[in-house]
C-alpha cells in the first residue's frame, strides 16, 4: 500500500515540473506606467490592465471609450451615446477628476474645464499601440489627480524596420458611418517615423428619445479628423530623442436633454498636443526629460452659425 502511494506522488510531482517548464516560455507584456520604467507586468505588484494592439484591431470599428467601458472597475459615461457626447471617466466609483489621463506617459488635461478631465474623443483606436489602465490610488507617483487610477494611451510608433511601409483601413457602418485610416512609417538608420491620418464621419442618431414617435427628432451628424506624427532619433547608444504631435478636430451636433431635441445646438472642438522627450539610459535606470504643449479650442453654438476660425 505504501509503494502505491509513493508512485502516485512521484507522478504528480513530475507533472508539475512539466507544467512549470511549459509556462516559463510565456513572457508577460512590457508596461511602462506602473513604476514609470519598462518592466514585466508580473513584477509590478499593482492592479493593471493592458489593452494590446491585437485587441484594439479586433475593435477597429469602435471608439476607444467603448473598449475602455468594458473593463472591470471602469465606467465611461457616454460611451454608448451618439458621437461627440462628453466621455466622462469613472474609475472604481470615484469622480472623473480623480482619474489621470496620460499620452505616452505624459499627463494631459483641459485647462478650460472645471476639473482634471480630458476629452477622450480626441483619440482613435487606429492610432494607438496599446492602453494601460492602472487602477487604485497612484497619488504618490502621479499626484492628486490620480487618486482613482491612471489611463496611459501609448501612441503608435514605427510599425516595422523597413525604410518605408504603408498601412490603411476602411470600414462602413449603420447611420452612414465611415471610418478610414492611412499611414506611412519607416526606419532610416537612427531615425524612426510614423505619420498617420484618421477620418470618422457619421449621420448619427438622435440622443433625445421621441416618446410620441411623431416629433421627427433630427439626427446628430459627426465629423472627425486626426493627424498623428511620431518620430525618434537614436543620438547615441544610450540617448534617444522622441517627438510626438497630434492634431484632432471634431464637429458634432448636440441635443438639449433626454427628451428634448435641439436642431441648432452644436460643438466644434480642436486639440493640438506636442511632446519632446529626452531619454538617457543607464545600467541601473533611465533619466527622462519631457516638454509638453497642449492647446484646446472649444466652441459651443446654439444657432449653428459656426465660423471657420475659432478664437481662444
Amino acid at each position: 500500500m505504501k509503494k502505491k502511494m509513493l508512485i502516485v506522488a512521484a507522478v504528480i510531482f513530475s507533472s508539475r515540473l512539466l507544467a512549470q517548464q511549459d509556462t516559463s516560455k510565456v513572457l508577460d507584456p512590457v508596461i511602462v506606467t506602473a513604476n514609470k520604467i519598462p518592466q514585466k507586468q508580473s513584477s509590478t505588484g499593482k492592479v493593471l490592465i493592458v489593452i494590446g494592439r491585437e485587441q484594439l484591431e479586433k475593435n477597429t470599428g469602435r471608439l476607444l471609450t467603448q473598449v475602455l467601458n468594458e473593463q472591470a472597475g471602469l465606467l465611461i459615461n457616454g460611451a454608448q451615446s451618439a458621437f461627440g457626447t462628453n466621455q466622462t471617466v469613472y474609475m472604481r466609483g470615484a469622480n472623473a477628476a480623480n482619474t489621470l489621463i496620460l499620452v505616452d506617459g505624459v499627463p494631459v488635461n483641459d485647462a478650460a474645464g472645471i476639473s482634471n478631465e480630458f476629452d477622450l474623443n480626441y483619440f482613435s483606436i487606429d492610432l494607438i499601440e496599446r492602453v494601460e489602465v492602472l487602477k487604485g490610488s497612484q497619488s504618490v507617483m502621479y499626484g492628486s489627480g490620480a487618486t482613482a487610477g491612471v489611463i496611459n494611451i501609448i501612441t503608435r510608433k514605427t510599425l516595422d524596420n523597413k525604410k518605408i511601409s504603408f498601412n490603411g483601413t476602411t470600414s462602413f457602418g449603420s447611420y452612414h458611418t465611415f471610418k478610414s485610416s492611412l499611414g506611412v512609417s519607416g526606419n532610416i538608420k537612427k531615425f524612426n517615423y510614423n505619420v498617420a491620418y484618421n477620418k470618422l464621419s457619421s449621420e448619427g442618431f438622435s440622443s433625445a428619445l421621441d416618446t410620441l414617435g411623431n416629433q421627427q427628432f433630427d439626427n446628430e451628424p459627426y465629423d472627425q479628423d486626426i493627424l498623428l506624427l511620431n518620430t525618434s532619433f537614436q543620438a547615441s547608444k544610450n540617448w534617444q530623442l522622441r517627438f510626438y504631435s497630434q492634431y484632432a478636430k471634431y464637429d458634432a451636433k448636440l441635443d438639449d436633454a433626454s427628451f428634448t431635441d435641439d436642431k441648432n445646438s452644436g460643438v466644434i472642438n480642436k486639440n493640438f498636443q506636442s511632446t519632446l522627450s529626452s531619454v538617457v539610459k543607464f545600467s541601473k535606470g533611465t533619466f527622462n526629460v519631457n516638454a509638453n504643449y497642449n492647446h484646446i479650442d472649444r466652441l459651443l453654438n446654439d444657432e449653428r452659425n459656426v465660423p471657420e476660425d475659432i478664437n481662444d
